[in-house]
């Protein structure tokens, strides 16, 4: 069988065609590669800057003071290695003593690290890669609590678009060093940011942690006190720009005991919301929080249930006004702040006043076993005249209204009088006895003053003031004639 020559010479130049493009797209891989190579450590060094930034303002905030920095970064041409180091400021036997932390990454460069190809991920990236604690002298203990495991892992992802992605685990750690005891299931988190800040997401979990000491000294202070915290889950996401942006955090946590301080508190399926709106530089809040359950030595005292709000607060006065306080507190001359800087001070406050913020508390309910109590509040703020310097009439112009809504149950606050005995020592009987007296010498103190009414064992208190009047419990009368009548009784 002969083969056409022009045939064989069709196959053969589809070949070297063929192969042409492989080598050609091989070439340009690796090229995007290096070059991709070279972004990332621009990129990384600006990351880690940043980051180091949030690391010190927190660190601050804390008293622990924090410095991170990128000590190395070996480029290759589809991956390369990067070290960082973390020194954190504690105090040790009274004194401050600095420890240092490292931690070594591999960095696969994009568009297609060799890592997400093997896992069946086809979409290009422009890096991903994965950091781990380094052994150190500072972190050798940290690794023996950790049974010989890497105590701190993350892997990462980088997008074109500066999109970021990560997850981060710390190992379950066992430690024991008289007098104290701390074990730790480890936590599992992931974070997630879009390049251009206008959305993100945040999550950790922490299945259990507990922390006992034994207390030290003679028979009458021995023993040990304990915190436990089991089942720890935290949200956040958030979306928008500077100018119009929402936030919202969920916090809940299964179990929480402790004694500390000889104080058997107990907290059981708590959830704490918060949530917050921006626009136009003006921001609106809330937050809720359920307590399922609130005990004293592992007998149930009360449920709690709160919900409260603001809106119209000009967060870009108080956010100034905070800082001013935080980094330039007000200097003193003759023992009196400098004018100036009382000035600037009042500046920002007088512009957070000028927004006309408003704040509810909506309910602050506390249930016990024989009883309900709760608080409503609202207040709304405005501004004062510069020119008035009366104490009094300042406080009229900054408070435009005020709302209060208060419900007392005496069988209730019998409960939690009679926990608060138990927990200096009382016997529950005679907390009982005791508590049932003072909430009775309490309901009988306020009906003979006339701050409240008593209907079916509830004292209730209402007060609404605006425009210099108040109404207190259905009378109307000026603030002044209020005041007045408090410094009588």
């Amino acid at each position: 069988m002969q083969v056409d020559s022009c045939t064989g010479k069709g196959i053969m130049k589809k070949r070297v065609v063929a192969g042409g493009l492989v080598l050609a797209a091989a070439a340009a891989w690796t090229g995007t590669a290096w070059y991709t190579g070279k972004r990332i450590e621009d990129r990384l060094a600006q990351d880690v800057q940043a980051l180091d930034a949030q690391a010190q303002r927190l660190g601050k905030k804390l008293g622990i003071p924090v410095a991170l920095e990128l000590l190395s970064f070996e480029r290759g041409v589809f991956s390369s290695t990067a070290r960082f180091g973390l020194k954190v400021t504690v105090q040790s036997d009274g004194k401050p003593a600095e420890k240092a932390f490292e931690f070594t990454g591999k960095v696969e460069h994009g568009p297609f690290p060799a890592s997400r190809l093997a896992s069946g991920d086809i979409a290009p990236v422009m890096a991903a890669g994965g950091v781990q604690m380094a052994q150190t002298p500072d972190a050798a203990a940290w690794f023996a609590a950790a049974g010989g495991s890497v105590p701190v892992t993350a892997n990462f992802l980088f997008a074109y678009d500066r999109d970021v992605s990560g997850d981060l685990a710390l190992a379950p750690v066992k430690y024991a060093d008289d007098p104290v005891t701390f074990e730790f299931s480890g936590l599992q988190a992931r974070a997630e940011r879009a390049g251009d800040g206008t959305r993100g997401s945040a999550s950790l979990a922490v299945d259990k942690m507990s922390l006992s000491e034994v207390l030290k000294g003679g028979a009458a202070n021995a023993g040990r006190q304990t915190l436990t915290l089991d089942g720890l889950a935290v949200s956040h996401q958030s979306s928008g720009a500077s100018e119009a942006f929402t936030s919202s955090t969920t916090l809940k946590v299964r179990d929480w005991v402790s004694d500390l301080d000889k104080l058997p508190l107990g907290l059981k399926d708590v959830v704490l919301t918060l949530g917050s709106e921006t626009a136009a530089e003006r921001m609106t809040g809330k937050a809720t929080l359920d307590v399922g359950s609130v005990s004293v030595r592992g007998q149930h005292v009360a449920k709690l249930r709160m919900a409260a709000g603001g809106k119209d607060m000009d967060v870009a006065s108080l956010k100034a006004f905070q800082d001013f306080s935080e980094s330039a507190p007000l200097r003193v001359e003759n023992g009196e702040p400098i004018l100036g800087d009382k000035m600037l001070a009042a500046s920002h406050l007088l512009k957070f006043l000028l927004a006309r913020p408003s704040f509810t508390l909506s309910t602050l309910e506390v249930e016990s076993a024989n009883g309900t109590s709760s608080l409503g509040l609202d207040i709304g703020l405005d501004s004062p005249s510069f020119w008035n310097r009366d104490p009094v009439g300042i406080v009229k112009e900054v408070v435009r209204n005020l709302s209060v809504r208060l419900k007392l149950s005496t069988d209730g606050m019998a409960d939690l009088i009679a926990a608060r005995l138990e927990l200096k020592g009382a016997t529950p009987e005679a907390a009982r006895i005791a508590a049932r007296q003072e909430a009775d010498v309490m309901r009988d103190l306020i009906a003979q003053k006339r701050w409240g009414r008593i209907e079916n064992g509830v004292i209730q208190v209402d007060a609404d003031y605006r425009d210099g009047q108040l109404d207190f419990n259905g009378e109307r009368m000026p603030v002044e004639a209020f005041f007045g009548r408090v410094l009588l009784r």
